[in-house]
């Protein structure tokens, strides 16, 4: 058997598993999937075809509550648009190199051929001890996954292939290692894999970090995203305000070492007016509504704690033991996003109370680099405070 062969067997037989435990929490659920699921269908080509997004929409909120305005337009309307003029727009973060962007191999499909020989480079420095972790099939279906979201988004196939990797590679590595990244992507692809292309923000009005508009679409999609940059870069405020013009709930959880599983997901307590109940977790409660549930330095959770969020990291009923073994299903809209300083390696010392995370979680999130705000737009919303 030839290695493309073997290669088309395996991806072939991951997406039957797909198919089949979609199906079976379909049929427990009584209804359709959670947004995240289901986007692994092949054409009857090599490529993959996107499959249809709820759309980013605007809104504004009022009090505690959430209205979309009557007069939104669709993000992604808004993205086309942008797009028409603007096909790719460079972030404020630069490549390690000086060089300028060149033009190499491009592909018009998720062409897993080239997605696993990259992956399969990132496995062998791994196993010679030069890389932290290897590229599981997990990411790479990852991978394939956020191709479809953006292609959906508008981004044309080469930079949301290009876009997919640093968001399953590069963007969790520390800066060391994301130099391998960019020498490997260079090598295959004789292409610079930075600066990366963004998402058109909103035009709404709103002090959007130029981030919000990638993240949005992610978070949309109900996709695991790990943001992470230094503090004060407005990390957890890019997922209230996608929250918000997203009409869903917005529920915080502040990530400390004294955390506990039930306050993830759930355990009994004594009420002296009710007697002994079931308190259910941040979890549970985020997957009922479906919220935006943001893990606020996620690094500092203990591994027992971040162990019971592994099913819903895959769109998965979360099982509640301590409750007679109740299924939470993820309703739709439910997206997880960290909020971090870290990539969750433990890698910078100045923030103390962070630690290197268990690998098995850090496996199952996109990862994105907020970077500062940029200099205007902070000078912009200084100015906001200010005004009477």
């Amino acid at each position: 058997m030839s290695d493309n062969q073997a290669l088309n067997d395996t991806v072939r037989w991951f997406q039957e598993v797909q198919r089949w435990e979609e199906e079976a929490l379909a049929a427990d659920l009584g209804k359709s999937t959670p947004a995240f699921q289901g986007l692994l269908k092949p054409d009857a080509s090599s490529g993959w075809q996107p499959t249809r997004q709820q759309p980013f929409m605007r809104g504004k909120s009022s009090g505690g509550a959430v209205a979309p305005s009557a007069s939104s337009v669709p993000y992604s309307t808004q993205l086309k648009e942008a797009m028409k003029s603007q096909r790719v727009r460079p972030s404020n973060r630069t490549a390690s190199s000086s060089s300028p962007p060149v033009k190499g191999v491009e592909v018009s499909s998720f062409d897993t051929t080239i997605a696993f020989t990259l992956a399969d480079g990132v496995d062998r420095s791994h196993q010679e001890g030069k890389l932290e972790s290897g590229f599981s099939l997990r990411r790479r279906v990852m991978w394939a996954k956020a191709f479809k979201v953006l292609v959906e988004a508008g981004l044309g196939a080469n930079d949301a292939f290009r876009l997919g990797f640093a968001l399953c590679a590069s963007e969790r590595a520390t800066p060391e290692e994301r130099k391998f990244y960019e020498e490997l992507w260079r090598v295959r692809m004789n292409a610079s894999l930075y600066p990366l292309p963004t998402v058109p923000t909103p035009s709404d009005g709103q002090f959007w970090h130029p981030t919000a508009g990638l993240a949005g679409v992610l978070i949309e999609a109900g996709m695991p995203l790990w943001m992470h940059g230094d503090a004060g870069n407005g990390k957890t405020v890019i997922a209230e305000m996608v929250a918000a013009s997203l009409s869903r709930p917005f529920i915080r959880f502040q990530g400390t070492r004294e955390r506990t599983v039930d306050d993830m997901v759930g355990g009994w307590t004594y009420l002296p007016e009710k007697g002994t109940v079931f308190n259910y977790g941040v979890v549970p409660e985020g997957m009922r509504q479906g919220a935006v549930l943001a893990l606020d330095e996620g690094s500092a959770l203990p591994s027992e704690v971040t162990f019971e969020f592994h099913a819903a990291l895959e769109g998965k009923p979360l099982v509640l033991l301590k409750h007679g073994g109740e299924k939470i299903f993820p309703a739709p809209g439910f997206a997880p996003v960290v909020c971090d300083n870290t990539v969750g390696l433990g890698e910078r010392s100045e923030y103390v109370g962070t630690n290197p995370t268990n690998a098995a979680f850090r496996d199952r999130w996109l990862y994105l680099q907020v970077g500062a705000i940029p200099a205007e737009m902070q000078r912009r919303i200084v100015e906001a405070v200010l005004k009477p």
